[in-house]
């Protein structure tokens, strides 16, 4: 079936697809095809924007009535109709959108926080949801606007932190307990991309901030000192074998440093003074020409206690001398004037560079302390 158009003449398929519907007419369709009613509109738009917006005028209630009724009838054609608009005159729209939000900022403000009020759980959800979907969309877009408005972003978080302390506080607190690893894996990967620059950071602010940094981890350790403890405990538990490489290394390379540690440990524990350095050991080697000071021997060097560390000899400059290890063990904890005598290598002339370095008397007083 067929229809000829009353304007154009063209005989075109009776169907909506071609004229609009018209219940007046007997067909039910319109009498002019659609392309020329749209022609028609074009030619007068001007003209019946006028007159519609006179009709409005005149009888705004009646109309809206019409409309609504309509869009209840037709919610789905509605619908489509109203998107398949939005989408050919977006730009239109969204101009049309900015203008009016300028002009009524005040009205649109309100309108919006009321609407939020009333639907804050439905909205939290849907945004949620859309969150999800579009994170990384959501994501370049955030990126994209904060490197155009930098100052004004920053500006906005700045006000946000200070305003709103506790929550932040709280918010970052449940993000590291849900996302340990990764924060942990990212932080392990930074470190270890930026080692240079981070050690160069600590080290200035260590020294900026000296005192500050000792008496807070002096106050730590004192309020945590069970939780250190623990800690401690756990990770030489989980570390035996790396610790044990690691302290085996150090006191192989660091043996005078090692001893001092080792004999202050003593001392303290019998409750004598220790205040023997490396560089004090360094110039008593030098004194006695890097030999043993009873044999004379060019040997390995140890420590020895003038007076035996088991009689009180205190661990400083006044009570200490090199000695190969054959000496050392002979010597033991015996009295040095009583002891060095029988010994086959005695020398009359090292036994009184020994008392006048230690600052003995003959009869065996020491006269002078030596301690700096």
């Amino acid at each position: 079936m067929t229809k000829v158009c009353t304007k154009c003449g063209k005989e075109l398929p009776a169907t909506t697809e071609y004229f609009q519907k018209k219940s007046l007419n007997k067909c039910g369709l319109s009498s002019r095809c659609k392309e020329c009613k749209r022609q028609d509109y074009a030619e007068h738009s001007k003209e019946i924007s006028e007159r519609r917006r006179k009709q409005y005028a005149e009888n705004p209630d009646k109309i809206k009535q019409q409309v609504k009724k309509y869009r209840d009838d037709n919610k789905e054609k509605t619908k489509e109709c109203l998107k398949n608009w939005y989408e050919n005159n977006k730009g239109k729209c969204a101009e049309y959108k900015r203008q009016y939000n300028i002009a009524n900022k005040l009205e649109v403000a309100e309108k919006r926080k009321r609407f939020y009020e009333e639907n804050k759980e439905r909205l939290l959800v849907k945004q949620k949801q859309y969150y999800e979907n579009n994170k990384e969309q959501r994501k370049e877009f955030s990126k994209r606007y904060f490197l155009i408005n930098l100052e004004k972003s920053k500006e906005s978080q700045r006000l946000y932190r200070k305003n709103n302390p506790e929550k932040i506080k709280k918010l970052r607190k449940e993000y590291c307990n849900n996302n340990k690893e990764a924060i942990s894996e990212r932080n392990k990967q930074y470190r270890q991309a930026n080692r240079d620059v981070l050690l160069e950071k600590n080290k200035r602010y260590f020294e900026l901030n000296k005192d500050k940094l000792k008496e807070y981890s002096k106050k730590y350790r004192e309020e945590n000192i069970e939780i250190i403890k623990e800690r401690r405990k756990r990770y030489y538990k989980e570390n035996v074998a790396k610790i044990s490489e690691h302290d085996k290394r150090y006191r192989k390379e660091n043996p005078d440093q090692c001893r001092k540690l080792n004999q202050n440990r003593k001392s303290r524990k019998r409750g004598l003074l220790a205040a023997f350095t490396v560089e004090q050991w360094e110039q008593c080697k030098k004194y006695y020409d890097d030999k043993c000071a009873y044999c004379g021997k060019e040997d390995k060097l140890t420590q020895d206690h003038f007076l035996a560390l088991s009689k009180g000899g205190e661990y400083t400059i006044n009570n200490i001398i090199p000695a190969c290890i054959s000496c050392n063990s002979s010597k033991s904890n015996k009295d040095f004037f009583e002891w060095y005598p029988k010994q086959e290598y005695y020398s009359k002339k090292r036994e009184r560079k020994i008392l006048k370095y230690l600052n003995y008397s003959k009869d065996g007083i020491q006269q002078l302390s030596m301690i700096m």
